[in-house]
């Protein structure tokens, strides 16, 4: 099966499309999001969406492979900060730009899920096999960057960058400093870089 056939099985009606359609992950895994009576859209042991499995399609589909991976790790680490425990498969997308290749679609549906004490503390899909948003590390990171395959060093400076830029973003009152939000996002990028 050659790299046309292996897309039609990803989209299997390209040309009812236009060039930059997204496709949620579980659209693009072929998952049912309302299967296991609607949790199909989280990670569970060894089924369902996950960084992994959409590392997988970025790998083997996308333009430039390296710095899509960099955007997801961009992406892990930006959830991590927001202690968003709901990026799940309905929540992460992505772009066909034309017919031979994805990118990740922009964020959406990026919640602080941290903010609701009622709400859930697991992730939705673990980040290198901790299922606990607060207390993944950056080495929890490099870990699942790694089963990508997405090399350590590189991982490192894109979730320093990335924390680094959110930090920043606080500082220049694009999230309003002394708000709820940033309070949680310095506090979660600080313990992330260990400052």
């Amino acid at each position: 099966m050659g790299p046309t056939d292996r897309r039609a099985s990803l989209d299997p009606h390209p040309e009812a499309r236009g060039p930059a359609l997204p496709r949620d992950l579980c659209q693009a895994l072929g998952i049912d999001p309302n299967g296991a009576r609607g949790r199909a859209k989280y990670e569970q042991p060894g089924i369902g969406p996950s960084f992994r499995r959409l590392a997988e399609l970025l790998d083997t589909y996308a333009a430039d492979p390296l710095a899509e991976l960099d955007r997801l790790v961009a992406t892990v680490a930006f959830t991590v900060a927001i202690g968003n425990a709901d990026a799940n498969g309905k929540n992460l997308a992505l772009l066909h730009p034309d017919a031979e290749s994805v990118t990740l679609a922009p964020l959406y549906d990026t919640v602080p899920t941290a903010l609701w004490p009622g709400l859930r503390r697991e992730a939705a899909m673990a980040i290198g096999g901790q299922p606990l948003l607060d207390d993944v590390s950056v080495e929890d990171i490099v870990r699942e960057a790694l089963r990508w395959p997405h090399p350590a060093d590189r991982t490192r400076e894109v979730v320093r960058s990335t924390l680094e830029g959110m930090l920043g973003a606080i500082e220049d009152g694009v999230i309003p400093e002394g708000s709820e939000v940033a309070r949680l996002v310095a506090e979660r990028s600080r313990r992330i870089l260990g400052t």
